[in-house]
């Protein structure tokens, strides 16, 4: 007797030991198209996901090189030429300055190096938090990898210290997690320390805010300016003194919160839909689940949308 006979034998006793609820065919029908318009919902969902982020990042390119106007509306190059100049990163509104990040902040520091801070250093609870590249996102502070040190040797690396609202740039980066990607260490999470490698970078509210200063360099077309300046022979790197040279294109400060204003309220659109969609997905895990093993019925004069 050869494997394959072998198998085919053992294969039906298993189907035989396999029980199944006992649900009527009308009933059965009615799970079916349950099931059916959960999965045609959630399929509605990923494309208008999909749709807003394609919207989201046209309109922030238009937001970063046109900015808003008085009345909140995006400028138009095309049909209101005199409102822009050319300029070292091309057309830009009159009122907006190109300068280096190093002109526009008021400070910009790398983590401690060398034996200053190591793995070593960590702590278990409660501590203060260590701010690592893994924690730095693109537009987002990533909570999940958490690592403290001691209140103590944190007194030691003061010069380090993050607090909420500055804004954490990542020095290394791959093809999924490009360098200088930034975002804003968040409020609620306490005073922190960066690590070697991520930059804490405070800009001069009168020039610039931190916020508007992420979503630059988040942007695409901002990481043109890092293909000359980005260094590294296994992983794309960029120092402090390239990051501080990088020219950024700054409209004025009340303008630059009502682009900041206008692009949140584009991630509230975009996070509810995702949101929405989340309680879909658990849902239908939910009642495929009761549905298949009869632990819930349908009532027989079920409608469904």
């Amino acid at each position: 007797m050869d494997g394959s006979a072998g198998q085919q034998r053992v294969q039906p006793l298993f189907f035989y030991r396999f029980e199944i609820p006992e649900i009527a065919c009308a009933e059965q029908v009615r799970v079916a198209e349950i099931l059916d318009t959960l999965d045609a919902a959630i399929e509605k969902s990923e494309a208008l996901i999909a749709k807003l982020k394609q919207v989201r990042a046209g309109i922030l390119h238009d937001l970063l090189t046109c900015g808003v106007d008085e009345s909140g509306e995006i400028r138009d190059p095309h049909q209101h030429p005199k409102q822009f100049d050319n300029s070292a990163l091309g057309i830009i509104p009159k009122e907006w300055q190109v300068l280096p990040i190093g002109s526009a902040c008021l400070s910009a520091i790398d983590g401690p190096f060398g034996s200053n801070l190591k793995s070593s250093h960590y702590i278990e609870g409660n501590g203060i938090r260590v701010v690592r590249l893994q924690n730095i996102g693109i537009g987002d502070f990533l909570d999940d990898d958490k690592s403290f040190i001691s209140h103590e040797h944190a007194k030691n690396l003061h010069r380090h210290k993050v607090v909420a609202g500055d804004l954490l740039v990542a020095s290394l980066g791959d093809e999924n997690h490009p360098i200088a990607r930034a975002c804003v260490y968040p409020e609620g999470l306490g005073d922190a320390i960066n690590k070697a490698d991520c930059f804490r970078v405070r800009m001069n509210p009168s020039m610039a805010i931190n916020e508007f200063t992420g979503m630059l360099l988040n942007c695409p077309a901002t990481r043109k300016g890092f293909f000359g300046l980005a260094q590294g022979v296994t992983r794309d790197r960029i120092n402090l003194g390239n990051l501080k040279s990088l020219l950024l294109a700054l409209p004025p400060v009340s303008e630059q919160k009502l682009i900041v204003k206008y692009y949140g309220a584009l991630n509230m659109d975009l996070e509810h839909q995702i949101s929405a969609q989340s309680k879909l997905k658990t849902l239908k895990q939910g009642l495929t689940a009761d549905l298949l093993t009869g632990r819930v019925r349908v009532p027989p004069d079920l409608e469904l949308p």
